[in-house]
């Protein structure tokens, strides 16, 4: 009786250690919630498309281009590109600038209170960011306050107009833009007592658009041989709880 009681004290402390090391790691086969409790979506392209490439036609002012098969199938933008939450560390591709009559990009960001969006860096000049305080839903760029920094009711909808330097012009909206850019997004959500819940980095990369003729197409804020494309990916990079933007 006496030997157990001497062992009693190792064996509980133990059996304390062995259920910290499987609580630590069950913890860590979680999959990050946060993501769902702040989600940001956007008009991506299906992951299970036939091999094929997006076009391009002046005429078409909804989406100016369709994609084609290399079949020969002819594949409406608006069934291609579909709203999509993102999910942290899966690149998707966005819909063309300006798709469907919207303007620039448009990211949905959907989260019960507050959310405060900025630039990173904060001056980066080469991208304009809009919203609408009285129409959050809202994708018309003209009722919209640009704003690079700015915290805001959610749900709401962010329009993102990547310009790709500095330009003196006001109003911008845009169907393409300078390729070998990146861009980076914080957003932080705040509940409706302004405490931070959760806060994700958002990455835009300009990628190739092969298939374009940005040289025969007219821009205003564009010259001649800069290389244009009507694509963008997104990444959330990642999202936490609370606020981990500084």
């Amino acid at each position: 009786m006496l030997k157990i009681k001497k062992f009693l004290p190792f064996l509980v402390l133990s059996c304390f250690l062995t259920s910290c090391a499987y609580t630590d790691r069950e913890e860590l086969e979680q999959p990050n919630e946060a993501a769902e409790l702040l989600k940001v979506s956007v008009y991506a392209q299906k992951e299970d498309l036939p091999e094929g490439y997006f076009t391009y036609d002046g005429t078409d002012l909804q989406n100016f281009g369709c994609y084609l098969t290399s079949t020969g199938d002819k594949l409406s933008a608006n069934d291609i590109f579909v709203p999509t939450v993102l999910e942290i560390g899966k690149p998707r591709i966005c819909a063309p600038l300006g798709f469907d009559y919207q303007h620039n990009l448009n990211i949905r960001l959907d989260f019960d209170g507050y959310v405060e969006v900025s630039t990173d860096p904060a001056d980066d000049d080469r991208i304009r960011l809009a919203h609408s305080v009285s129409k959050p839903d809202s994708t018309d760029f003209f009722t919209m306050a640009q704003e690079n920094s700015f915290r805001t009711r959610s749900p709401m909808n962010l329009n993102v107009c990547p310009i790709g330097r500095y330009t003196s012009e006001g109003l911008i909206i845009t169907r393409d833009t300078l390729t070998d850019r990146e861009y980076f997004l914080n957003v932080t959500a705040y509940d409706l007592y302004e405490r931070p819940k959760a806060s994700a980095r958002i990455r835009l990369t300009v990628v190739e658009d092969k298939y374009y003729p940005y040289e025969q197409v007219k821009s205003g804020i564009y010259g001649p041989g800069e290389e244009r494309s009507r694509f963008l990916e997104i990444e959330l990079v990642s999202c936490d709880y609370g606020d981990n933007t500084e």
